[in-house]
Parts: structure tokens; sequence; C-alpha cells
């Protein structure tokens, strides 16, 4: 049962960590997020959850809503 979750999460993983490398560092100072470029970063998020019990379930699912996603400008998904 768990095996077939593993290929999707891997594929899922793979697609995050080359996604990963392009994106800037955020750090904090104080209550504001700022960007590796000193520029003040604001947070545009979804909370996302396809299925009740594994959101990460239907790979070709996850990665339609993300381009949907970064067309509304979301820089942050919280995967619940």
């Amino acid at each position: 049962m768990a095996a077939r979750f593993v290929l999707p999460a891997l594929s899922l993983l793979s697609a995050f960590t080359t996604v990963n490398a392009a994106l800037p560092t955020i750090s904090t100072a104080g209550n504001k997020f700022f960007d590796s470029n000193g520029n003040q970063f604001f947070i545009k998020g979804v909370a996302y959850q396809l299925l009740p019990s594994d959101p990460l379930y239907m790979t070709e699912q996850c990665q339609m809503d993300a381009t949907l996603m970064a067309t509304l400008g979301t820089n942050a998904i919280r995967v619940c």
C-alpha cells in the first residue's frame, strides 16, 4: 500500500528540488521577510489539500494545480 505513494512522492519531490535551486533565500528581520537581494518578501500563499487522506497522492493533479497557483502569483504553498 505504501509503495503506491512512493513514486508520486519522489516525482513531486524531484520537481520541487529543481524549482528549489532557482528560488532566492528568504530571511527575517523583526517581523518582516526579505529575499536574498534585500527586497521585502510578501507571502502570497494557499493551503492545499487535494484529498482528505493524502494531498500529494495524485502527482499529475498536483502539478496542474501548482501551475495554476503560479499563474495566480502564489509564492508559498501550505500542504495540509
